[in-house]
């Protein structure tokens, strides 16, 4: 796992309803609603990855259903941010 992927996955784990323990073993392919996870959190989670990495994410990518697992942000971010491994 890369420096980004690292950065994505425990800023996911923050908005989860969840404990450490098990948020560490989430599958990145899983349903994070799951866990909790809804559009408003999704669009708080938006807000802080755009802060981090320093990025606007176009209109397109903001639909629930390209932000639902970790997999599928992970995919939307690298639109973005280039991979650093």
């Amino acid at each position: 796992m890369n420096k980004m992927d690292a950065i994505l996955k425990e800023m996911v784990l923050k908005f989860l309803e969840t404990d450490a323990q098990m948020a560490e073993n989430i599958d990145e392919n899983e349903d994070l609603s799951e866990y909790g996870f809804n559009s408003l959190r999704a669009m708080e989670l938006v807000v802080n990855i755009e802060d981090e990495f320093g990025i606007e994410l176009e209109d397109e990518d903001l639909l629930i259903d390209n932000l639902d697992t970790i997999a599928k942000l992970r995919i939307v971010v690298r639109k973005y941010v280039p991979a650093d491994d």
